[in-house]
Parts: structure tokens; sequence; C-alpha cells
């Protein structure tokens, strides 16, 4: 055989076998490794599918606030009644539609909701929620999310073509060698953190002035610029009307809720927005036929938070026994 047939060969089998990697990563990645996929979200499938399924069970949707801030361990149900915290971070009313359908899909039937309604992402100008495409979401989630972002094909696509890529973050972070990355691409503490139940508490138990003031920066500089003067989406009304639609059709009773914010947090927005996001609020509890439980304005102390919207763990273990005590009835 020539050295230039040799080559060809070689490269031949190269090729044929890192396409045949990215082939298999791609099917994994669909249909073997929701976890693996999306973390938040498929950490959380996994285990709750591998702990006994209760006589009924309430599943709990919502943002990084609800993720951080509601301890299901702590909610003190009734015998039979279990409860999961289903929230990722950057959730809004599209994100919480998609989780109810990927649980349904997975066979995971819910007795009751509660979701979370975080304001900001209820704004034309929301910062959180924009429905991109990306590594997390598999093809049935496609057709979930085509009346919520056009662009989402294109870009899903690209991800599956170059899957090692598009994951190496989760990827090498599983295999242990989280170390290696950068500290922002890290991922090895989404399952580190989380504890049974679905709850991922704040990362420390509690911080100082200097930090907080720090995440109240950021968050004013994230989230003050839609609370000015908010209208509400159409794209938010139609994702929390569907979801209520498929929650009717699957026989599921659903409550919202709004999660504790710091005083200093709840300033940001004007008296029109709080009117505009009361006047919505009352439009949910008619549409679901349930109060929705504003916690808001349960009046938390700064302290309470580590930057004005996410409960610490103590205030974390003391707003889920509050809710759970005065607003569940499931």
């Amino acid at each position: 055989m020539s050295r230039r047939r040799a080559a060809r060969r070689a490269v031949l089998w190269t090729l044929v076998t890192v396409g045949s990697l990215q082939l298999g990563l791609s099917v994994a990645l669909e249909r073997l490794k929701p976890e693996w996929r999306d973390p938040e979200y498929g950490l959380r499938l996994r285990d709750f599918q591998a702990t006994p399924r209760p006589e009924k069970l309430v599943a709990i949707l919502g943002s990084s606030r609800t993720q951080m801030g509601l301890n299901p361990a702590a909610f003190d149900l009734p015998a039979g009644v279990g409860a999961y915290n289903f929230a990722q971070s950057g959730s809004g009313p599209v994100q919480e539609l998609l989780t109810l359908r990927r649980l349904l899909a997975a066979g995971v039937r819910p007795d009751f909701l509660l979701v979370e309604v975080l304001p900001p992402a209820l704004s034309t100008r929301s910062p959180v929620n924009r429905v991109t495409a990306s590594e997390r979401y598999d093809w049935r989630d496609l057709g979930y999310l085509a009346p919520y972002g056009e662009s989402l094909p294109t870009g899903w696509l690209r991800s599956r073509l170059s899957p090692w890529s598009a994951s190496r973050s989760v990827l090498v972070s599983r295999a242990g060698l989280g170390f290696l990355l950068p500290p922002s691409s890290r991922r090895d503490f989404l399952w580190k953190q989380t504890r049974p139940g679905g709850w991922m508490p704040y990362f420390f138990e509690s911080v100082d002035d200097d930090r907080r003031e720090e995440g109240l920066r950021k968050a004013h500089d994230e989230y003050a610029g839609c609370l000015g003067e908010l209208r509400i989406d159409p794209v938010a009304r139609k994702a929390y009307a569907e979801l209520l639609e498929l929650a009717a059709i699957h026989r599921i009773g659903v409550k919202f809720f709004v999660m504790p914010e710091s005083p200093r947090f709840r300033c940001w927005a004007s008296p029109a927005t709080r009117d505009t996001v009361t006047a919505y609020l009352g439009e949910l509890a008619r549409a679901s036929g349930q109060p929705v439980a504003d916690l808001s304005a349960w009046g938390l102390p700064e302290s309470d938070f580590a930057d004005g919207h996410h409960l610490l763990r103590h205030a974390a273990e003391a707003t889920s026994k509050r809710l759970a005590r005065e607003h569940l009835d499931a």
C-alpha cells in the first residue's frame, strides 16, 4: 500500500470515528442522558424517578428564586403527599410550561402545581426567559417551543452537529474534572449543591454587607430597567394560558405564587408596575380558580436575602414552612 493511500485511509477512519462519536453523543443527549443535556432539569428528573412516588405529588415550577427559596422537605405535608422542586434558573412562563410538558412526556403527572410568577419575566423587556436555541433542548422541545421562538431549529441543529463542543462544560464537570474549567464554566455545583426534593440552597449560609451590596447592584442592573413601567408580555400571557389549559386536560390543580423580595428590591418597581402586576395576578387567580400567594408582600428584612431576591438558607426554610401552612391545600 502506497503512503498516499495509507494517509487517505487514516484520514477517512479519523473522520468516521469522529463522526460516530458525535452521532453517539447526540443520540445520548436526545434519548438517554437528559442530565447531560440539561442538568438542572435532568438531574432532578432522575432523582425524582429514583425515589418512591408519593400518592399525591405537588410539583414546583419556577426560577432560581424558587430553586433556592423553597425546600419541599420543610413543607410538613400530610401523609401520602410529597413535593418536588423542579425550578430552574432563569425560568419564566415559557420555561415553566416546557418543564410541565417534559414531566408529562416522562410519565410524571403531578396532582398539583405550584407555579412561580416572576414579575420581571412578565415584562416585554424581560431580562430572563428569552427563548434561544441551545443544547438544553431535545427534538420534542422544539415543537413545544416553536410558537415562542422562531430561531430555535437553526441554533439547536448547530449544537447537535457539534455536541462535544456544546456540552463540554457539563461533560468535563461530570467526569470530575471541573477544576480544569474556568469557574464560570463549571457545572458540578448543580449536583453537589442540590438536596433531596430538588432544593438547591444558596451557596453560603450568610453573606456580609459588602457581598450583599454587590449582589444588589447586579440585580439592579439586571432588573430595574423593566420594573420602571412594566407591560405584560403577550408571550407570557400565552404561555400561562397554555399551561392552565394543559393542566386542565390532565386534571392538575394549579396555584400561582410570587416569591419574597427585599425592601430595596421592591422599591425598584414603580407604582404603575405594581398596579399592573397586581391586576395580572388577579387574572391568573380567576383563570386558575385559586388565589395567588403573593409572598413578596411578606416584608422580609434585607438580611434574609443574598442580593434582594434570592433567599438565604434560614429564610428559605422559614418561607417554605409558611407557604405550605398558609397557602398549600393540596
